[in-house]
């Protein structure tokens, strides 16, 4: 059943649009990755499937819970202790059970035996600890990092350190700063300014969430042009269009490196765009037909995710959460149909 589940994660990392990775280094290594967000575990055992090495990972005694069996049954885990029961030869006892576990998978296959770790142990935005680099230098491993943006959906083993050679310090400013250049899950727990330009959307889908909830005003333009209200269909489906092609730009972050004014224009037309044609036509139903309670009740939920889904002034770095947006798309899309009456 497991072997079947496995066989089986490739084509789900193909539904969901993730790039294959290319290549991994072919030799024996720890391995660190920006941990933001529990759907890292999710790509981690995705890319797994993808690749034929033996993988083990440290986790937090968390994973002992039921709920984790099919986890602990896909993965070698090494259970790291709470931070109130470690000790000084914590990194030490890790580095043996792991190297004793690679001993014994070297009699089994030649395949690459990698150790999986977060070296802040945590989703949350805390500094890195020093375990991973201690556990790298007791084993004579090199360190990768494990490098993926979830703008782009493109997976990649980075350029390694080796802790032999090069202090905590020197191996942590290295490693966060190639991993800062990709957007992680959740940009927000990033314990690393990120310092790339594409859009900080936190998409797992190979198509624009954004996009495809558009498709909700969809109901609202038929029944208009059924009705004959051939001006508001104009209006609608130009600001659909227009919103369509806005998210299709990447919120006009394309623009962002070659023309910055661009960008912000861009932002702000579409904002004052889209809200105008909404206004007018929440005003016209208003004046006509009159609004029904569920539309106030769903219009003022609707706001509630925009807002949630909207960065504060120049907060770039928070991003705007595509799931709430697009919840706000389709809140929307029903309160223009409820504004019909039927």
């Amino acid at each position: 059943m497991l072997q079947y589940i496995k066989s089986m994660l490739p084509r789900l990392n193909r539904v969901i649009g993730w790039a294959d990775i290319k290549k991994h280094p072919q030799e024996d290594f720890v391995c660190v990755f920006g941990h933001t967000s529990y759907f890292d575990g999710l790509l981690a055992i995705i890319f797994y499937s993808y690749i034929q090495f033996n993988l083990c990972v440290i986790g937090n005694p968390g994973l002992k819970a039921w709920y984790y069996t099919p986890v602990r049954s896909l993965l070698n885990i090494i259970i790291a202790p709470r931070n109130e029961n470690k000790s000084n030869n914590t990194t030490y006892k890790i580095a043996n059970e792991y190297d004793v576990m690679r001993k014994a998978n070297r009699k089994k296959n030649d395949e690459s035996n990698i150790l999986f770790i977060s070296p802040k142990g945590s989703t949350k935005k805390m500094p890195w600890r020093s375990g991973y680099y201690y556990i790298a230098k007791q084993l004579g491993l090199r360190i990768f990092p494990f490098i993926y943006n979830t703008s782009t959906r493109v997976t990649e083993f980075g350029e390694p350190v080796d802790p032999n050679t090069m202090t905590l310090e020197e191996c942590t400013i290295n490693l966060q700063g190639q991993i800062a250049k990709h957007n992680v899950v959740n940009n927000i727990n990033a314990e690393y300014e990120i310092v790339c330009n594409d859009c900080p959307y936190e998409a797992f889908c190979c198509f624009d969430f954004c996009c495809i909830s558009l498709l909700s005003f969809v109901p609202y333009l038929c029944a208009l042009l059924y009705e004959g209200n051939y001006y508001l269909f104009a209006s609608c489906l130009s600001a659909v269009v227009g919103a369509w092609k806005y998210h299709m730009d990447k919120e006009g972050t394309i623009y962002a490196n070659t023309n910055f004014n661009l960008f912000i224009t861009y932002q702000k037309m579409e904002a004052y765009y889209c809200s105008s044609i909404m206004g007018v036509h929440f005003l016209y139903m208003f004046m006509t037909r009159g609004l029904s309670m569920t539309f106030y009740i769903l219009i003022t939920t609707g706001y509630l995710f925009y807002y949630m889904s909207t960065p504060r002034g120049k907060d770039e770095f928070r991003g705007k959460y595509v799931i709430a947006h697009s919840f706000y798309h389709i809140l929307f899309g029903i309160t223009a149909f409820s504004m019909l009456g039927y």
